[in-house]
């Protein structure tokens, strides 16, 4: 099962730590003999704390990290949805703690085990701080219920979602990759000679990553026809399209590599490569909506199963 912070996916570890406290507050009242007497003045603030895991799977660790992070120092509420039973109410982060399971050879984190403390939030909240979890759809939860004529359409559907969502994940952690070979490539403009040696796995890195992209959009025909049920995927492939260009314009200009014209090549690679890196950041929040959608349907199947 899965869960949603404003549009922050995260895989609850263990429902057995999941702890809620709710309370009520009185004020007391001496009397000349006996016990003092109580009288209500209202209900408390709910909190909440448990354990949850960011994992590269499911979207960008370090990404959804900041985010949890950036909104605990703004003290900005969130809505909080719990699986299929809806939204809990708004909550903002009082406590937020991280320990890391395991990285990549290059030391990217691909898994975050984190520990959250929330506290209910009343008042006005911004349309905007609701995030991916009530954006979708009409009736439901991350417009998680399709047309009654279309439930037999529905695996086809969230199979092409799904998959979308893991080639845009494994697209990402190739580009991540190449990320760390053209920082350092960037540090030796002194010295092109060394930052031609690595120019192999830059150009590896990017090989993946366009074979990523390119099935992605090679997908718009299937996304299409997902389209009038889960909009944000005509934005996504829009996105992957220019994803996958602006890495085909960068590995051209990196082919084009020697040890002189810095400019001419290693420049306008890097270039290209910064743009794709943030058309990339840029759809981290589609691909959290999608992502939700997808999970949802996993839940209500199983719990359909369960009432048959």
């Amino acid at each position: 099962m899965y869960c949603l912070l404003g549009d922050i996916v995260f895989e609850p570890i263990d429902l057995t730590e999941f702890s809620e406290t709710q309370q009520a507050s009185f004020a007391e009242h001496a009397v000349m003999r006996g016990k003092p007497r109580l009288q209500a003045t209202g209900d408390g603030l709910t909190t909440l704390q448990f354990a949850a895991r960011l994992h590269h799977q499911i979207g960008g660790v370090e990404s959804r990290w900041r985010a949890l992070s950036a909104a605990k120092s703004a003290q900005q509420a969130l809505a909080l949805v719990w699986g299929r039973n809806g939204v809990k109410g708004n909550y903002v982060i009082t406590d937020l703690s991280s320990t890391t399971l395991f990285t990549d050879e290059q030391g990217n984190v691909l898994c975050r085990e984190i520990s959250i403390s929330l506290t209910e939030y009343v008042g006005e909240l911004d349309e905007g701080l609701l995030g991916a979890a009530l954006q979708l759809g009409d009736s439901s939860i991350l417009g998680s219920i399709l047309p009654q004529n279309l439930t037999n359409t529905l695996s086809a559907v969230k199979n092409t979602v799904n998959r979308g969502v893991q080639l845009y994940q494994a697209g990402k952690r190739a580009v991540d990759e190449v990320k760390n070979t053209v920082a350092i490539m960037r540090q030796l403009k002194s010295d092109p000679q060394s930052a031609l040696a690595y120019l192999p796995h830059a150009l590896s890195g990017l090989d993946q990553s366009l074979g990523a992209f390119g099935e992605l959009v090679g997908m718009r025909g299937a996304f299409d026809s997902v389209r009038p049920y889960l909009g944000v995927v005509g934005e996504f492939v829009e996105a992957g399209q220019a994803i996958y260009d602006a890495l085909a314009l960068s590995k051209t200009h990196f082919e084009q590599s020697n040890a002189t014209g810095w400019e001419n090549w290693f420049v306008p690679a890097d270039n290209a490569f910064a743009d794709a890196v943030e058309h990339i950041d840029n759809l981290a929040t589609t691909t959290a909506e999608m992502t939700a959608w997808v999970v949802l349907r996993n839940d209500e199947e199983c719990d359909d199963a369960n009432r048959d």
